[in-house]
């Protein structure tokens, strides 16, 4: 009867001290990356859209895995005028955009984000990152890709 009552204190005891998450005291979370973009004239840097050349009406961003239109937000604080993607990341996924302004394309973006969890945090791996069809300069420490139009 002693063995049996022993079998079942450990038990109880191992039971328990698995139902605690190894988490529950500690956890953090990385949301992904915002992708912001300084659309500039190739010959003055100056951004078109502060200089008048182009509105945020002109901007058409294109899904091209499925055609359709892609949001964006217009970051627009302290006359920067960036085109801000702050949507990709949060889950795992391929995004592939075409980013045209009035009328012209301007440059191709392809993403492949994967979010995971590992040691009680949650973040965002990218495996690619690419800009095609244009010049462009990425400001490593600010993360900010200048693209450059003629």
């Amino acid at each position: 009867m002693k063995r049996i009552n022993l079998l079942f204190i450990l038990f109880t005891i191992f039971t328990i001290s698995c139902k605690k998450h190894k988490c529950d005291d500690y956890s953090c979370f990385t949301p992904p990356n915002f992708f912001n973009f300084d659309i500039v004239d190739k010959t003055t840097g100056e951004n078109l859209f502060t200089n008048g050349t182009y509105n945020e009406s002109d901007v058409e961003i294109t899904n091209l895995l499925d055609s359709t239109i892609y949001e964006y937000y217009n970051f627009n604080e302290y006359a920067t005028n960036w085109l801000i993607f702050n949507g990709i990341g949060w889950q795992s996924e391929i995004v592939s955009l075409s980013v045209s302004i009035d009328g012209n394309h301007i440059f191709n973006f392809y993403v492949d984000a994967e979010r995971k969890e590992e040691n009680c945090c949650s973040f965002t791996e990218y495996h690619e990152i690419n800009i095609d069809s244009t010049e462009y300069e990425l400001n490593t420490n600010s993360g900010l890709y200048k693209i450059f139009v003629e």
